[in-house]
């Protein structure tokens, strides 16, 4: 649940969300019953597609799509290389969205400079989003969402709600703490378990060809049968 407030205090702009995805890719489950209801709007169902709240185990460094909840579509994600976060290995994708329309709200002259009681005016949506990736275990390590939204009419751009919304340090640190723990294990499982179960196949064709040469000679019965001698 998402709540952006105005300066006053009252609700500018509310949503909830709920949405399944799959546990191993991160993507939006293909039996998505999940649903989307904003401020003012009832609930409504939703189908969603590509990555919606973290990434897949062995994220790989290439293109992935996102989900986007204000467009409801999902749009690339672009791999843009590694960095570190408080010594992390993480991968860097950025998701951008260029100005859209995402609706229209009817607003006070005012908000323009006009004298009009009322206009109905644009609301132009554009994004900029930033995740770190932490790629054994395709946890978001950091979600930095540069978002803009104007309200637009005839000409003249007014901001509704322009900013920076990213975790806070201590969230970065838990996040960071919890995937130091997990990662090794699931390097092992990924790695090492194929390995050591590729070995005891190895180990048991060679003990299955060990005793098959071991095994005795059948005995072959003489042709040559005679009937034993009676008393």
């Amino acid at each position: 649940s998402v709540t952006v407030r105005t300066a006053d205090g009252g609700i500018f702009q509310q949503s909830t969300e709920l949405s399944p995805f799959d546990a191993t890719t991160g993507a939006a489950s293909s039996y998505d019953v999940g649903f989307s209801s904003a401020t003012e709007g009832e609930q409504e169902s939703v189908v969603r597609k590509g990555q919606v709240y973290k990434f897949p185990f062995n994220t790989q460094k290439k293109d992935y799509l996102q989900w986007d909840s204000t467009l409801n579509v999902a749009t690339t994600a672009s791999y843009e290389g590694e960095t570190k976060v408080d010594g992390l290995t993480v991968y860097k994708f950025v998701q951008t969205i260029e100005p859209t329309v995402v609706e229209q709200r009817e607003v006070p002259g005012s908000v323009f400079g006009l004298e009009d009681a009322s206009v109905e005016a644009d609301l132009v949506y554009a994004m900029t989003r930033t995740q770190l990736i932490e790629p054994v275990t395709g946890a978001p390590v950091n979600r930095i969402e540069e978002r803009r939204q104007v309200l637009s009419y005839d000409g003249i751009e007014v901001p509704a709600f322009v900013g920076t919304v990213q975790y806070t340090q201590a969230s970065i640190d838990d996040v960071v703490d919890q995937v130091k723990s997990q990662a090794p294990a699931l390097n092992a499982m990924r790695l090492v378990l194929p390995i050591g179960m590729s070995v005891l196949g190895l180990l048991a064709v060679a003990g299955g060809v060990f005793l098959s040469r071991r095994r005795p000679a059948p005995v072959h019965q003489d042709d040559d049968t005679r009937e034993l001698s009676t008393v």
